[in-house]
């Protein structure tokens, strides 16, 4: 997957398909939308077919991303769309299943998970980097190479699973609990969380799928631009690390460390507008952008973590597949409101999309704040 995502806007760039790269990222997060629909799929059946089944979509999805025309570059993003949302909807239980059957928290298997997937982003964006410096122009060749990788992975994971499932069954599984009624559902925290999702997503698809191309616009050869990303995702590792090493004091104040990240973050998209408005060079932006992603990858962390803790358990497989909803439906607006209406080409057109991240950040933090006082008040009329 860190193959095709580090290779497929500048293939489409350089097929002069831009257009239609926006249109597939958008459709992509559209089809995505949907999750809260396959998180009651994913509910029915053990999370292993779930996983291959939305793998192997998405391995074929990847495969037809060659194809930069706009009819088929949107009919692979709904693909793709469909795909990940149930691989993601079924990594998610297994993670919560494998909290309920040891003794791990749900800190430590999310720092765990998310250092899993920094990883591999880490060394499939560093492959890409280093094949286009050596060889030059081979983005056709990683697209169908990261769709092969992916459907062996797949394979692979349906079989370990299914040598695991003896054991997982022994125990009480998530996908055993009685049907959710949409008045469980329908709660503030459940609300706002949806809400927050929401606004992560728009500012997520404002910036996400021209962050790579925001270098390259800002004079930064394609495969430096590549190795800056590469950084990004080390420095998200690395964050994630801090958080597994010291899991056990995040796991008592989750919210306070997200708090501290969300006002990071704020600070972060200030400054990297203020850099790019005045255009101060390429160290400063780069420091910036490497700052974004350690507090990027912390907050998403924090938020999965305060999820866990504070929604009942009951409800947690329709309430995260309605939360990736929200996260995913907002990713579109992001992604539509950058392919239709604010283009970014220039230094300004960028800054203008930090500007307008940082309110959105700000709404967010204020709707976390709103779950943690009415959790504060549920405990204090129960006291």
């Amino acid at each position: 997957m860190a193959i095709s995502l580090a290779a497929m806007p500048v293939y489409f760039k350089n097929e002069n398909a831009l257009a239609a790269y926006g249109m597939a990222y958008s459709a992509m997060a559209i089809t995505g939308a949907f999750s809260f629909v396959y998180g009651m799929m994913v509910a029915k059946v053990h999370f292993s077919l779930a996983l291959l089944f939305g793998s192997m979509l998405y391995a074929l999805a990847l495969a037809l991303r060659i194809f930069t025309t706009p009819i088929v570059a949107v009919m692979t993003a709904v693909l793709a769309g469909v795909g990940a949302s149930v691989a993601l909807l079924a990594g998610r239980m297994w993670l919560l299943e494998l909290t309920q059957n040891s003794q791990q928290n749900t800190t430590q298997l999310t720092a765990m998970r998310s250092i899993l997937l920094s990883a591999c982003t880490l060394f499939g964006t560093a492959f890409v980097a280093l094949s286009v410096h050596a060889f030059g122009d081979v983005y056709f060749f990683l697209l169908l190479l990261a769709a092969m990788l992916v459907g062996i992975a797949s394979i692979f994971a349906y079989k370990e699973n299914q040598t695991d499932r003896g054991t997982l069954d022994n125990h009480q599984s998530i996908n055993n609990k009685p049907q959710v009624s949409l008045r469980q559902l329908i709660t503030l925290p459940v609300l706002l969380f949806a809400g927050s999702s929401l606004i992560g997503g728009i500012y997520t698809g404002l910036i996400k799928p021209y962050l790579i191309l925001m270098f390259v616009d800002y004079g930064m050869a394609e495969s430096g631009s590549i190795f800056v990303f590469l950084g990004t995702v080390f420095v998200a590792m690395l964050a994630n690390f801090i958080l597994l090493r010291y899991h056990h004091l995040i796991k008592q104040s989750a919210f306070a460390g997200f708090f501290v990240a969300m006002i990071a973050l704020v600070l972060i998209y200030l400054g990297l507008s203020y850099v790019l408005s005045l255009q101060l060079g390429f160290v400063s932006l780069i420091i910036i952008v490497m700052l974004r992603s350690a507090c990027l990858s912390l907050t998403a962390s924090f938020e999965q973590v305060l999820q866990y803790d504070m929604l009942d358990a009951s409800i947690l497989a329709v309430a995260l597949g309605l939360m990736q909803t929200a996260f995913l439906a907002g990713d579109a607006i992001g992604s539509l409101i950058t392919s239709l209406w604010i283009i970014p080409k220039t230094a300004a057109d960028y800054a203008d999309l930090f500007r307008y991240s940082t309110v959105l950040i700000v709404i967010e933090l204020l709707m976390i704040l709103g779950i943690k006082i009415q959790s504060r008040q549920a405990c204090a009329k129960v006291s």
